[in-house]
């Protein structure tokens, strides 16, 4: 399924301060500055999932509404990246990657 994924998407939106671009990747790429975010996607048949990967942070996620962001996953270990991660639930679900950019105006 994921080898259907047109990867040259790209979408971009303005506020009076910043562009953002939003754009889809294969796979994780490194972060060159604190105005890129990584986040990835999981979904399955009938949930979603998001975890999103800060610069000089790592990958963090919620497992809930109400819980605070965490950097570890369902087994208490520290996420370096999704695919590697138990996410519980969303475990072997189909992960996208999308980067998104911000640029001052």
């Amino acid at each position: 399924m994921q080898e259907d994924i047109q990867y040259d998407y790209k979408h971009s939106f303005r506020n009076p301060k910043y562009t953002y671009t939003v754009s889809l990747c294969k796979s994780t790429e490194e972060l060159t500055n604190s105005d890129e975010w990584l986040i990835a996607y999981c979904y399955s048949d009938n949930d979603f999932h998001f975890l999103r990967k800060d610069y000089g942070i790592g990958w963090t996620h919620k497992h809930g509404w109400d819980d605070k962001p965490t950097n570890l996953d369902w087994s208490v270990n520290i996420i370096t990246h999704p695919k590697e991660a138990n996410l519980g639930p969303y475990d072997n679900s189909t992960l996208l990657y999308l980067k998104i950019t911000r640029t001052k105006n």
